[in-house]
C-alpha cells in the first residue's frame, strides 16, 4: 500500500519551517488553498504518483483548516521550537524553555552546541546564545566572549539562564578580585539586568578607559567629553585585568580615544612623556605612531622607566614601531671605557656603536667623566702604526683582500661608502641582505687613516697605500696597485656614475664610491631624519650591487667577492661653542701643511696635533680629540667627521660570498672563421686561459642558435697563459654569405670530482671566405671515383 499523501499541512506558528511549500497567511490565501486541496483530493488515480502539495499554516490558519486535517490523503506535520530543540540536542527541553523563549533567544537561527553542555540546560542555552562562554577559564575571558556575541536580544528573560550566568561570573570573578562584596555586586548586577552582552561591554569599556577617567589631580591623559563615571564603578573596574585586544568595534573606538589623548598631551604638555606612558594600560592601535611623533620633538622623554613600562604593555610584542622606539630612544646601558686593542675589540665596537647611536637619537652627550671614548684619542696618538701595520685591523687589509681574491681568479666588487659609520652599519647590512639574498661571510672592523676626511682616506684605503703616497688619480692608483689593464677595471667615482657602469666579461674589479651619505645628509640637524633618509639610499645601492653581482655571475657562473666599507665614519653633535674653534663645521680638523701649531692652538685641550711624518700624511693637521659641548643639545646638531672619536676612526669591513671558490673559464674565439662544407660548419675553436690561475676541464657543446643538439667534445684544463684548439664540424642550415654565424656554446666544467653549473655563451663567428662550397651531392659524386 502506498502511504504517500497528496496534501501536506505544516503547522508552523513561529515561522521556523524552512522547507518548500506555500505559506498561507491571509483569508484570500486560505480560500484559494481550500479550493486547491478539494480539487486535488477529488482527482482520480494513484496518489502515490502525484507530487504532494505543501501548505504552511500559522495558529489561526491551523484552526481554520480543522475540517481538512481529518481527511484521507492529508498528512499533518508540526514544526514547533521545542521539537526542533529536542531534535538538535537529543533531549527534552525543560518547561521554562518555552517556544516563545526559544524564538526570543533566536536559538534556531544560530549554530547550536549539538549536544547538552555540562548536562545542564541553562549552560546549554548559554553556550547557544554566547558561543564559547562555558569554556571561559577567567573573568576576563568571560567578559570578552560575552562582549563578542552578536544579535542577542536583551534582557534574556529566562531566570534559570541568568541565574547560571550570574553564578559563573561570581565563581570566575572571585579568583581575580580579592573583594567579596565587589564580586557579589557584579554577579547581582548581571542577574538583575539579564543582559550579559551589555554588562560585559560596559565593564570592559570602563576598564579600558581608566587611564582617561580615573580620579587624579593632574591626570596626564585626558579626552574632553567623556561621560563621568561613579567612583564606585571606577573602583570596580580597577580590580579587573585588562583583556587585550578587545572585541571590535570597541577596540577601534578605545584606540582612537587613546590616540587623541596622547596627541593632546604631546601638544599641551610636551615634557610629560614619561607620565603619559606610565598611564597607558595597553599599546592601542596608532598610539605607537603618536609616541614616535612625540619623541621627534622631545627624544629624551623616553626614560628608562618609560621604556621598561612600554615594553611590558599588551600589544608591545606586535608593534615594530614601539620596539624600535625603546631600542633607539631609551637611555643606553653604560659601556666600558676604551683601554687597548685586544681580542674584545669587535665586541666593544658593537656595544659602543649601539650606545652612541642611542645618544645621537636622544640628542644628548655622554655625561662628563662617563664617556667611554674619552681615552681613545690619546691611544690613537700613542699607537700610530696600528692603522698601517696591524694584520687584521689596519686599513691596508682591504686592499690585501682584494689583491688575494683577484690573484685567485675571482672578480671583486668593492664598495666604499663615504662616512659609513659603525652606528649605521646595521641598517646597511639589512638592506644588502635583502637585495643579495645572503648573509655576510665576514663582518669585522678596521681603523681608517686619520684625520678622518675623504681627501686623506679614500685613495689610501682603495689603493692600499699611505696617504702621503696618494696623488688624486684614483684610476691610475687602482690599475697600478692591482696590476690591471684599463678594460679590467670599472670605476664609478661618484654615486651619479653608478647607473652607467657596464660590466663586460673582461672586468675583474668594479670599484664604486657612494658619497650620498656625506654629501646629501650632512645638512640634517636631526639624527632620526638622517637615518630615515639613509635607509632608502643604502637600499638603492644594495639593489645596484645585486644587479652587478648577477652580471658577474653571468660571465663567470659564480658570485664575485663583494666588499663594503667606509672611508671614515662620522659623529653627530651640536655646533662648537666658540666661533674661532679650529674646525670648519663638517670637518673637525684643520690642515696646517708643513707648519707646526702655535702656542694658542696647543693650549686648546679640545684639539690635538697630528704630525704628517708620524701618520704618513701629505700635511700636518690639528684635529678634535673629543666632543664639542655646543650651544645646546636639543637643536642645531649635525653630521661631522675629521676628529679622533671611535665612530669617526673605526669603520666596518663586510664581505659577501667570501667562502666561494673561483672557477675561471677559458675565453673562446674562432680566429679563422667558419667554412661551409657538406651541410656543416667547420672551424677551429681556440680556448685561451688569460686568468692568473688554472682553468678546469670539462665538456663543451656547440650548437647553431635554435637548431638541434649540436656537437659535444671534451676540453682539458689549461695552465695560466696557455691555449688549446678544438676542431668542430657542426651540422646547421646555410645562411646568406654576408651574415655572421651565431653559435650557442655550453661549457660544462668539472670542479674536482664533481660537475659545476653549466655556463652558456652566445658566440659570433665570421664566415670565412671560400671560392667553392661543396654540397653533399657533389661530395657523393666525387666519392664514386
Amino acid at each position: 500500500m502506498n502511504d504517500v499523501s497528496p496534501i501536506d499541512l505544516v503547522y508552523d506558528p513561529h515561522r521556523i519551517y524552512a522547507g518548500e511549500g506555500q505559506r498561507v497567511a491571509s483569508l484570500s490565501q486560505e480560500i484559494a488553498a481550500f479550493h486547491a486541496i478539494g480539487e486535488t483530493l477529488r482527482q482520480p488515480g494513484d496518489p502515490g504518483t502525484r507530487r504532494p502539495r505543501t501548505y504552511i499554516l500559522d495558529r489561526i490558519g491551523w484552526e481554520h483548516f480543522r475540517s481538512v486535517r481529518g481527511l484521507s490523503g492529508v498528512r499533518l506535520r508540526e514544526f514547533t521550537p521545542r521539537r526542533q530543540i529536542k531534535a538538535a540536542v537529543g533531549a527534552e527541553p525543560p518547561d521554562w524553555l518555552t517556544d516563545d523563549a526559544i524564538v526570543g533567544c533566536k536559538l534556531l537561527q544560530r549554530p547550536g552546541p549539538g549536544a547538552m553542555v555540562q548536562a545542564n540546560w541553562a549552560a546549554t542555552v548559554a553556550e547557544w546564545v554566547l558561543p564559547g562562554i562555558t569554556d571561559a577559564s577567567s573573568f576576563q575571558e568571560w567578559l570578552v566572549r560575552a562582549a563578542s556575541a552578536t544579535d542577542v536580544s536583551e534582557p534574556l528573560g529566562l531566570a534559570p539562564l541568568t541565574d547560571w550566568l550570574s553564578e559563573q561570573v561570581r565563581l570566575l570573578a572571585a579568583s581575580t578580585i580579592p573583594m567579596p562584596d565587589v564580586v557579589a555586586d557584579l554577579a547581582e548586577h548581571l542577574r538583575e539586568s539579564a543582559s550579559p552582552v551589555t554588562f560585559a561591554n560596559r565593564l570592559l569599556r570602563r576598564r579600558a578607559l581608566l587611564p582617561l577617567t580615573r580620579p587624579a589631580i593632574d591626570r596626564p591623559l585626558t579626552v574632553p567629553g567623556l561621560p563621568s563615571e561613579s567612583p564606585q564603578d571606577l573602583a570596580r573596574a580597577g580590580y579587573l585585568t585588562l583583556p587585550f585586544p578587545l572585541p571590535d568595534p570597541m577596540h577601534g573606538e578605545i584606540s582612537r580615544l587613546m590616540c587623541r589623548a596622547v596627541r593632546s598631551a604631546q601638544i599641551e604638555r610636551p615634557d610629560t612623556f614619561e607620565r603619559a606612558v606610565a598611564n597607558l594600560d595597553a599599546l592601542w592601535d596608532g598610539v605607537d605612531a603618536e609616541l614616535d611623533r612625540w619623541l621627534q620633538v622631545n627624544p629624551r622623554g623616553m626614560t628608562e622607566a618609560a621604556g621598561r613600562h612600554l615594553a611590558g604593555l599588551p600589544g608591545y610584542a606586535a608593534s615594530e614601531t614601539a620596539q624600535r622606539l625603546v631600542r633607539l630612544f631609551a637611555p643606553p646601558a653604560p659601556v666600558a671605557r676604551w683601554t687597548d686593542l685586544d681580542e674584545s675589540f669587535d665586541q666593544w665596537v658593537n656595544t659602543y656603536g649601539s650606545y652612541i647611536e642611542r645618544m645621537f637619537y636622544r640628542r644628548t652627550l655622554p655625561p662628563e667623566g662617563e664617556d667611554p671614548a674619552a681615552p681613545f684619542a690619546k691611544w690613537v696618538k700613542a699607537n700610530p702604526t696600528v692603522f698601517f701595520n696591524h694584520p687584521e685591523r689596519g686599513y691596508l687589509t682591504v686592499a690585501g683582500t682584494v689583491q688575494k681574491t683577484l690573484q685567485a681568479g675571482r672578480p671583486v666588487i668593492l664598495i666604499l661608502v663615504d662616512a659609513l659609520a659603525i652606528h649605521v652599519i646595521e641598517a646597511a647590512l639589512a638592506e644588502f641582505g635583502k637585495a643579495l639574498g645572503a648573509s655576510p661571510t665576514q663582518v669585522r672592523y678596521s681603523f681608517c687613516p686619520v684625520p678622518t676626511i675623504t681627501a686623506v682616506c679614500k685613495e689610501a684605503i682603495l689603493g692600499g697605500m699611505y696617504p702621503e703616497q696618494c696623488h688624486g688619480n684614483l684610476q691610475q692608483t687602482l690599475l697600478k696597485r692591482y696590476g690591471l689593464t684599463p678594460d679590467q677595471l670599472q670605476l664609478a667615482a661618484h654615486w651619479q656614475d653608478a647607473e652607467r657602469v657596464r660590466v663586460t666579461r673582461s672586468v675583474r674589479l668594479l670599484v664604486h664610491r657612494d658619497n650620498r651619505l656625506d654629501e646629501q645628509l650632512s645638512t640634517y640637524t636631526n639624527y632620526h631624519a638622517l637615518r630615515e633618509s639613509f635607509t632608502p639610499i643604502v637600499a638603492s645601492l644594495a639593489r645596484l650591487v645585486q644587479q652587478w653581482v648577477e652580471v658577474f655571475k653571468h660571465w663567470h657562473s659564480a658570485s664575485p667577492l663583494v666588499m663594503l666599507t667606509g672611508d671614515h665614519g662620522f659623529t653627530f653633535g651640536p655646533k662648537p661653542e666658540k666661533d674661532g674653534e679650529a674646525t670648519d663645521g663638517l670637518h673637525r680638523c684643520v690642515e696646517l701643511g708643513d707648519r707646526k701649531p702655535d702656542d694658542a692652538e696647543l693650549r686648546d685641550e679640545s684639539l690635538t696635533f697630528l704630525d704628517r711624518k708620524v701618520f704618513h700624511l701629505r700635511g700636518s693637521y690639528l684635529v678634535a680629540r673629543g666632543r664639542s659641548s655646543g650651544h645646546g643639545t636639543m637643536s642645531g646638531w649635525w653630521l661631522s667627521h675629521g676628529g679622533l672619536l671611535p665612530e669617526e676612526v673605526i669603520v666596518p669591513v663586510v664581505e659577501w660570498f667570501g667562502d666561494q671558490q673561483a672557477l675561471p673559464f677559458p675565453e673562446l674565439s674562432v680566429p679563422d672563421g667558419a667554412v661551409r662544407d657538406q651541410g656543416r660548419w667547420i672551424f677551429n675553436l681556440l680556448l685561451a686561459n688569460n686568468q692568473p690561475v688554472p682553468t678546469s676541464g670539462g665538456r663543451i657543446r656547440v650548437t647553431p642558435v635554435g637548431e638541434g643538439a649540436g656537437v659535444s667534445v671534451s676540453y682539458p684544463p689549461l695552465r695560466p697563459g696557455t691555449t688549446h684548439t678544438l676542431a668542430f664540424e657542426v651540422p646547421g642550415a646555410d645562411l646568406p654569405t654576408a651574415q655572421e654565424l651565431v653559435f650557442e656554446v655550453t661549457l660544462s666544467p668539472r670542479s674536482g670530482d664533481s660537475p659545476a653549473p653549466d655556463v652558456i655563451r652566445h658566440m659570433q663567428v665570421a664566415r670565412a671566405r671560400q671560392f667553392v662550397e661543396r654540397t653533399q651531392d657533389q661530395a657523393a659524386f666525387e666519392d664514386m671515383f
